[in-house]
């Protein structure tokens, strides 16, 4: 009930009204009450038969506020101050409706009780939606709260007797029964709770999924009302009934598709629950799951970490050993690997140092052989100039001699070129490319980075040897008439670029043909560069040109002069 003072006094007397709000005057003198038409339909009385006065008025207010009324009436004709109070009338239908009055004391009248002028309105549905509101925030509050307890306690399970209790009571239910999972073979024990006494309980301790109605919907997760329930066998079932529980209500705790435990609540008062109290109960049960859920996965967590202490430990155990056996092969590796790499390098100066001694040989012997001939070819000519015949057969074997001797020097540069003997890869490959450009008139531009490190003569070589065959590939395949050649330095590496704006070609293709050939081909420069620790790269594709990069890491170490001897 609530009262008010200095409220503003009612406006809408018995002349007329707004918004189905009814109008009154009372006069305590004579017991007299007038009513406006909305005030009949407020308090359900019918205008014809329904005399109201003060005492009709207080038989329609209801018992447990009719002392409140009659003390708010009392008071303002005493103070003179208007008043307005809520309360509950019982409509001569029998419902129960709250309504909202407002009066003025009428200072009209001089002598006696003063008369009071109000307005009364019917605010029973605003007062179920304020009730309505405030049972979902304590269903809210009450969902938060457990939710809140059962994650921060370590173990929710000592705290499910009080928080189903609470939610039992604002269900409005006298019995809930919590069962959780006890045994390894599923089955389901007694955990908390309501409504029977424990001699009761004992005999209900267990629930068999196999044979409880419980059961028969746990696996699957859902929920059982009285509606859906059938009669069976379960010890739960005889005690609900023979408790008075009129309707109850049944729902599985499954987290991750394993049943964990059943929880029910049972009421006395009422033959079914309403959708927003088994919603109430669904969600209930939900917290409780996840909480229960949480528990369950923290033990497996348990588990599988002292499972992965093991393998780790194990684990830890094979990987040092298997670690040792990786750092040793990994030793011989290395070990083999250098000996490959001096090999190469070592079968790079001995090929040089071949291709030197036949390009001497070319220089000293036969070369000497083919100009001594020539020089007696040409006393033999001048002594036949008197014999035609003769004189034209020495002239055309001088001249064969003189090719011979020219073919014989260029043999010489090809096998061993001199410039090797006394340059650096720089000049050397400037060399090479005056030297294509006068064969075979390919247009050559030359960009020799400054103070490029020294390398070592057997790196020298190969890469003087690969760049010349690119260059003869670039003539024979690409249709280019100019090329170029960068000679840089790639933080730790040489790097020799050759680039053409020839036709180009498909890389795999032409790679895979040049593995199956002997010689000095793109996959044999590729598989040399291996040995040396470089790498070979191959931008091209057809109508867009070629550009070759090889790439090799260079030696701080001093360039050998071995592979050229001084005799």
């Amino acid at each position: 009930m609530e009262r008010e003072k200095g409220a503003t006094a009612p406006r809408s007397l018995l002349g007329g009204e707004r918004g189905r709000v009814g109008s009154w005057v009372s006069d305590p003198n004579n017991d007299t009450l007038e009513w406006s038409a909305e005030t009949f339909r407020i308090f359900g009385c019918d205008t014809r038969t329904f005399k109201p006065t003060l005492s009709a008025f207080f038989d329609l207010v209801h018992p447990e506020d009719r002392c409140a009324v009659s003390e708010a009436s009392r008071k303002a004709q005493e103070s003179g101050e208007d008043y307005h109070i809520e309360h509950r009338i019982l409509r001569t239908d029998g419902q129960v409706r709250f309504v909202l009055e407002h009066a003025r004391v009428d200072p009209g009248r001089a002598g006696g009780s003063a008369r009071l002028i109000g307005t009364i309105q019917d605010i029973t549905d605003r007062r179920k939606a304020q009730q309505e509101l405030s049972k979902r925030n304590r269903q809210l509050a009450l969902l938060a709260s457990a939710s809140n307890q059962l994650l921060l306690s370590d173990k929710p399970e000592t705290e499910l007797q009080e928080l189903c209790e609470q939610a039992m009571r604002e269900l409005d239910c006298q019995a809930f029964f919590l069962y959780l999972n006890g045994t390894a073979d599923g089955r389901l024990r007694l955990h908390a709770f309501r409504g029977v006494s424990a001699a009761e309980a004992g005999e209900i301790e267990w629930l068999d999924l196999s044979r409880a109605f419980c059961g028969t919907t746990a696996p699957e997760g859902q929920r059982m009302a009285p509606g859906c329930a059938q009669p069976c066998e379960s010890p739960i079932f005889d005690k609900l009934r023979e408790s008075g529980l009129r309707a109850y209500s049944c729902n599985a705790l499954t987290y991750r598709g394993k049943v964990l435990g059943i929880l029910s609540f049972g009421t006395t008062r009422r033959d079914s629950f309403k959708a927003d109290e088994l919603a109430l109960m669904e969600s209930f049960s939900n917290q409780v799951a996840i909480a229960l859920g949480r528990t369950f996965l923290e033990r497996e967590l348990r588990e599988l970490h002292s499972k992965e202490l093991q393998y780790s430990e194990e684990l830890e155990a094979q990987v040092s050993l298997r670690t040792q056996e990786l750092a040793k092969a990994n030793q011989e590796l290395t070990r083999q690997n250098d000996m490959l790499q001096e090999l190469a390098k070592e079968l790079t100066e001995t090929e040089q140092r071949e291709r030197q001694r036949i390009a001497d040989k070319i220089h000293e012997d036969l070369q000497q052989l083919l100009v001594g001939s020539k020089l007696r070819a040409t006393a033999l000519r001048m002594q036949a100039e008197n014999s035609p015949g003769k004189g034209s057969t020495a002239q055309e074997l001088e001249n064969l001699l003189e090719q011979s001797i020219a073919k014989a020097r260029s043999l010489s540069y090809e096998i061993s070129p001199p410039i090797l003997r006394h340059s650096e890869l720089g000049q050397a490959l400037v060399w090479a490319a005056d030297r294509t450009e006068q064969l075979h008139g390919l247009h050559l531009d030359v960009q020799i980075a400054p103070d490029l490190p020294a390398c070592e003569e057997p790196v020298k070589v190969f890469l003087f040897s690969a760049v010349s065959e690119l260059l003869l590939n670039v003539v024979k395949h690409s249709e280019a008439r100019e090329a170029r050649i960068k000679l840089s330095c790639d933080g730790s590496q040489i790097a020799v670029r050759v680039e053409d704006s020839g036709k180009g070609f498909n890389p795999d293709k032409s790679l895979a043909r040049s593995a199956t050939r002997a010689g000095f081909g793109l996959s044999s420069i590729e598989r040399r560069l291996t040995v040396f620790g470089g790498r070979m790269e191959v931008e091209t594709r057809p109508g867009a040109g070629t550009a070759v990069t090889l790439r090799v890491p260079y030696s701080t170490q001093a360039p050998s002069r071995a592979l050229y001897p001084t005799v």
